[in-house]
């Protein structure tokens, strides 16, 4: 990639490094399970200008050192953040950006279905607090603790863009909703779920995407 005075996201980078390799197994169908961390990660986690001047150096080269030690230490200090902040705000700063990075990125993925013969399945994952599942009473522990309700007020932008990808990848699916029919606990935290949660969404994508299999095999 050639970068000239450009803002750009590590997702792209990513994706489409993942994308490539991907494209070497000559797939048929590619199903993106997304959403969580692009509403959850702060601007800077995405965009960074060349110069890389918006992220402390010291935690850059932490994170990139072959030694597990620097990493372990660095996720033990925000597991320790998190457990003894009462409320861990959301920050809604550049929402915008981030969710027209998130729909453009998969824009240009479904674009390229026709080129390399394969289908695309966008979904937007669900939240604790998404959709209208009960929640138990841990659910409602990590919904107050990392500020859903300001959180899925923003979230709401990722459920606009995923409807304009409607006819130009070949399918979405909207899971925020997915466990409005269950009472138990799903959630282990703010959108991580257990096996339960796993079988249910799965269940749901198989559904949803059976039609565009079969259609393939007639």
């Amino acid at each position: 990639l050639m970068l000239d005075n450009l803002v750009i996201t590590k997702k792209t980078i990513v994706t489409f490094y993942t994308f490539g390799k991907l494209l070497d197994y000559n797939p048929n169908l590619l199903i993106i399970y997304d959403g969580y961390n692009d509403v959850e990660r702060d601007y800077d986690y995405f965009f960074e200008s060349v110069d890389y001047k918006s992220i402390d150096p010291i935690i850059r080269l932490m994170m990139k050192s072959s030694y597990e030690t620097p990493i372990v230490i660095w996720k033990l200090y925000n597991m320790h953040k998190y457990d003894t902040t009462d409320v861990i705000k959301f920050n809604p700063d550049n929402i915008d950006d981030k969710v027209l990075a998130w729909k453009n990125i998969w824009l240009d993925v479904c674009n390229m279905q026709n080129e390399y013969g394969f289908k695309a399945v966008i979904t937007l994952q669900s939240l604790v607090g998404s959709g209208n599942k009960p929640l138990t009473l841990e659910e409602k522990y990590h919904y107050k603790h990392h500020d859903q309700e300001k959180k899925l007020q923003y979230y709401e932008q990722y459920g606009y863009a995923l409807s304009e990808l409607n006819g130009i990848c070949s399918g979405t699916v909207d899971l925020r909703n997915v466990f409005d029919s269950h009472s138990e606990t799903i959630y282990y935290d703010q959108g991580h779920v257990g096996d339960n949660g796993n079988k249910i969404i799965a269940e749901r994508m198989y559904n949803d995407i059976l039609p565009l299999m079969i259609n393939d095999l007639k």
